[in-house]
């Protein structure tokens, strides 16, 4: 089994922006920020960065979260005017901030082209054929999730607020149920909102993964009478990716989009709405319970998402010996994403 991430400078990212950035005007309402990160969590240097400029965490834009077991590079914005000199006493630790200029829109999340990725595997066998690929299934992988996310986002949903809060393991919540036992929504609040909104977010990917896969399978049924390639099974924490070859669908279309279900979903297509509604009864969660009265913040009408997207500027690199893995070989990857789809999903397709 291949490994990644066992260094940190294994896994590079760099965000490609499609802000428009203004790099003499320094009037404008938000300062841009490049930040540069090793091993760090997004949220928490947001969290860190709003404490030393004496702001709040929902000032700070940023167009994703980038991985923590990683070298990254990616945009914020801040409001108003900030000096170089007052950004050069900004210290927190395993990262760099760069003034990179101004402009008149705060970053929120999506404000981006895609991503840039410089990844190495290893522990590969000594003789591994490497197949490029030119579309993936657009899979959220396991970084959504964490341990514990899809379950708190689930609990959330069936209104089971205080076993969600006492799951989340937050500090403020569980002090709060402390003094108040049976106040599951007051300890919820004490989360910061995005936080809080992440958890229905990895309830809703699991959703889709599990309808992606579902429909991959039909397809893949459809195309073993045609003797094309085999579906492959690939097991992760929440269940199962299907993947096939995207470019024996006749009918693909790159715009093919999949509900992230939530209280306005509606179905164009009847395949997916039959997937989801019998994914939805086994989960005992209907439609209407994405609207959440006592969280109003955490009411989401849905949206969709690309079933599949391309690898743009794919590169394979030789394999070369393993310094970490004794026997073992290593590979260099290269490629592009578009915004919101998993790198470690290309790799998935291109090595498992």
């Amino acid at each position: 089994m291949y490994k990644l991430k066992q260094t940190t400078e294994d896994f590079q990212v760099t965000e490609i922006t499609s802000l428009k950035i203004d790099k003499t005007n320094h009037r404008e309402s938000y300062t841009y920020l490049l930040l540069k990160k090793k091993s760090r969590n997004t949220l928490d240097v947001i969290k860190q960065l709003a404490k030393k400029l004496n702001l709040k965490e929902k000032e700070i834009g940023f167009a994703g979260s980038k991985d923590k077991q990683a070298v990254t590079e990616q945009f914020i914005s801040v409001p108003g005017t900030i000096s170089k000199e007052k950004l050069d006493q900004v210290k927190i630790d395993n990262c760099h901030l760069t003034i990179i200029g101004c402009g008149g829109q705060k970053i929120s999340l999506g404000d981006l082209k895609g991503n840039e990725f410089v990844i190495v595997a290893r522990n590969l066998p000594d003789k591994l054929k490497i197949s490029p690929v030119e579309f993936i299934p657009n899979y959220f992988d396991e970084q959504r999730f964490s341990k514990n996310n899809t379950q708190i986002g689930r609990l959330i949903l069936k209104r089971k607020f205080k076993e969600a809060a006492e799951l989340t393991g937050y500090k403020d919540s569980s002090a709060h149920l402390l003094s108040y036992p049976n106040d599951g929504i007051g300890a919820l609040k004490k989360l910061p909102p995005r936080l809080l909104r992440m958890y229905i977010n990895a309830f809703q990917s699991y959703v889709w993964n599990e309808t992606l896969s579902r429909y991959l399978e039909l397809k893949a049924g459809e195309l073993v009478k045609t003797k094309t390639s085999p579906l492959k099974r690939i097991k992760y924490s929440l269940g199962e990716f299907i993947f096939i070859n995207l470019n024996a669908i006749k009918d693909r279309d790159t715009e093919f989009r999949i509900p992230l279900v939530g209280f306005s979903t509606e179905f164009k297509d009847l395949i997916l709405k039959e997937t989801i509604t019998n994914i939805l009864a086994e989960e005992e969660i209907t439609i209407k319970e994405f609207i959440i009265k006592q969280l109003p913040q955490l009411t989401l009408e849905g949206e969709e998402r690309r079933a599949w997207v391309k690898v743009e500027k794919l590169s394979i690199g030789k394999l070369m010996k393993d310094e970490l893995n004794s026997g073992r070989k290593k590979v260099k990857i290269i490629f592009f994403l578009g915004k919101g789809s998993y790198a470690t999903i290309a790799v998935r397709a291109l090595i498992s």
